[in-house]
């Protein structure tokens, strides 16, 4: 994959997950955005639909946790190296050690 592609699928997923953090406030609250994106009403119900967006986001971020858990416990068994991982997470060699050691000792 080059990085034009890459780059517009990632654009196309923070736009999904954006979106899915708005469905989840609109339906927990009962309040939908009006056509230009914002929602109506006064400061408190805004201010709830936002606090539902916030809620979503820490849920979505316990899922996210997850899925990097099973993807670096699987990249492990596969033989992936440390390097490699931090590689793919954009983080330093020692951190990845950090991050990903303990998920290989308890799947």
């Amino acid at each position: 994959m080059d990085d034009v592609d890459e780059a517009t699928a990632w654009r196309e997923l923070e736009a999904a997950i954006g979106e899915a953090l708005w469905r989840y406030a609109e339906t927990v609250t009962g309040v939908r955005r009006d056509s230009s994106g914002e929602v109506p009403g006064g400061r408190l119900t805004a201010g709830r639909t936002h606090l539902a967006r916030l809620s979503a986001a820490r849920r979505a971020r316990q899922v996210l946790r997850a899925t990097e858990d099973a993807a670096a416990a699987t990249a492990i068994e596969h033989g992936a190296s440390y390097p490699m991982l931090a590689d793919a997470a954009g983080t330093a060699r020692q951190t990845a050690w950090k991050l990903y050691r303990s998920r290989v000792i308890d799947p």
